[in-house]
């Protein structure tokens, strides 16, 4: 009986997983990682995006130095003052597509404060 019903949801989990082979199926899922740079003094309204859509494992990198065509260049310092932030969230792909959709939004209203976000392929995890 234990067996069948592995045997069972091997094949419910390959049925889930057999859309494509570019893509790493996790416990089912198609696995993304979203990776959002954004300046710093943006960061409640990120976390808000976040949590908007029910997503509450992350890793945050404070601190970040760069330049953006749009929002100029932070590197800390009294001549280019401000930093950025790195969030990365490993994600099934449709919630990527509605985090990036929050981000969008984010963009539109506060476009000039710098916000972008990458979605990418997940090619394994361990």
């Amino acid at each position: 009986m234990a067996a069948s019903f592995a045997k069972a949801q091997d094949t419910e989990q390959s049925a889930k997983c057999s859309m494509s082979h570019t893509e790493t199926c996790y416990g089912g899922l198609y696995m993304k990682m979203v990776m959002i740079t954004y300046n710093e003094i943006m960061d409640m309204e990120v976390m808000e995006a976040l949590e908007n859509c029910a997503m509450k494992n992350y890793t945050k990198v404070t601190g970040a130095f760069g330049k953006g065509a749009a929002s100029g260049t932070h590197l800390g310092n009294d001549i280019w003052p401000g930093k950025n932030n790195l969030l990365y969230v490993a994600c099934e792909k449709t919630q990527a597509e509605q985090l990036l959709m929050r981000i969008k939004e984010l963009r539109k209203r506060l476009n000039k404060e710098g916000i972008k976000a990458f979605v990418m392929q997940v090619d394994d995890i361990t």
